[in-house]
């Protein structure tokens, strides 16, 4: 559900915000069927991590910063591929590469927490993505 709500007297127009629906306790019921289809899912996974994980790990930095160049849009961020590699070797710290390289950095802390997720992962995650912007 969106909203249009004022900016403040600072800024400039009217601005639509997400408003997320609360889930927290929501209780969620899965099927056995989804429960075969996910497992089934994770077990060809892990196979294909297996026998071919290898032949595709030169691919996963760029995916993993096409993923979070992606996910920035949603937050009206972009910037392009020359802008965010000049990010990432410290030849630039102006416009929304920066956010962006922050993002690639927290989705590296997911990947690297996601076998224990708990709160000291999460603050580690917000960490990758915040140190170096004022929250």
């Amino acid at each position: 559900m969106s909203d249009v709500r004022a900016w403040p007297a600072s800024s400039r127009g009217p601005y639509q915000s997400a408003v997320a629906p609360s889930i927290a306790e929501l209780d969620v019921h899965v099927s056995a069927d989804v429960a075969a289809e996910a497992a089934e899912a994770a077990s060809l996974l892990t196979r294909f991590d297996a026998e071919l994980g290898l032949s595709v790990l030169p691919f996963a930095s760029i995916l993993l910063r096409s993923e979070s160049a992606s996910s920035s849009q949603i937050e009206n961020l972009t910037s392009g591929a020359r802008a965010i590699a000049e990010t990432e070797l410290g030849e630039r710290d102006t416009g929304n590469a920066p956010q962006i390289v922050r993002n690639v950095h927290a989705m590296q802390a997911a990947l690297e927490l996601s076998d224990g997720l708990d709160d000291g992962g999460i603050i580690a995650m917000h960490a990758a993505l915040l140190e170096d912007h004022a929250p």
